[in-house]
């Protein structure tokens, strides 16, 4: 199992998410929940595409930016 490792960051309005160790993952939304599904999605993406091992289990482990704990 391979663990990709995503950072949250929050906007006023938006939440990012992207991974810190695996390149093309990210993803995006309005609320926290959505981000955390495009991130899901993109990674069956990247599988589909060939640029992850579609043999391979992939675990995502979602960690929130550090200014996240403080802004909001």
């Amino acid at each position: 199992m391979t663990q990709i490792e995503i950072i949250l960051e929050r906007s006023k309005d938006f939440w990012w998410a992207y991974s810190t160790n695996v390149e093309g993952i990210n993803g995006g939304g309005e609320t926290e929940e959505a981000a955390r599904r495009e991130v899901l999605q993109c990674i069956e993406l990247q599988k589909e595409l060939g640029n992850l091992s579609a043999h391979e289990t992939y675990k995502p482990v979602f960690h929130y930016a550090a200014v996240e704990l403080c802004a909001y």
